[in-house]
């Protein structure tokens, strides 16, 4: 199966690993972390839904390195490095958490609503875990 992309205009492959949802501390929204298998390199890539950014920091917090050496080490990078160490070191300076402090990540996708798939389509949100086949329905002609 991986030999078909053995090729050299190919590159970049992964393949999903697994998915993980929770919420950090008291902070009202639920964050999703996405693992992918790289296919080349030896490494777990991660991505998440959002990043953090408290009153302590200039900015939210991206990681330059959004992998590990496996899924233990990515899902120890991406929660507890990424997120966790950022909300508690808030809390043990005194502030209270706030729904702000979570900055959504403008590239990472939410594979139950609705994708765009072209202009006057949509893709389906399949929400039958049993059927793999998702299909684009046109929208209205007044749709963008």
């Amino acid at each position: 199966m991986q030999s078909v992309f053995e090729n050299e205009h190919i590159h970049g492959v992964r393949r999903f690993v697994s998915e993980y949802q929770f919420f950090v501390g008291e902070l009202p929204q639920m964050i999703t972390v996405r693992f992918y298998q790289s296919l080349d390199r030896n490494w777990i890539e991660f991505e998440q839904s959002h990043f953090i950014n408290t009153p302590l920091q200039i900015d939210a917090y991206r990681t330059s390195a959004p992998y590990g050496d496996d899924q233990d080490d990515a899902l120890r990078l991406a929660v507890g490095f990424c997120l966790v160490q950022w909300y508690e070191q808030a809390i043990r300076e005194g502030h209270q958490p706030d729904e702000s402090w979570l900055v959504p990540n403008p590239r990472f996708h939410n594979l139950l609503s609705p994708i765009r798939c072209g202009r006057k389509k949509e893709l389906d949100a399949v929400s039958d875990p049993t059927q793999s086949v998702r299909s684009c329905r046109l929208l209205s002609p007044h749709a963008a």
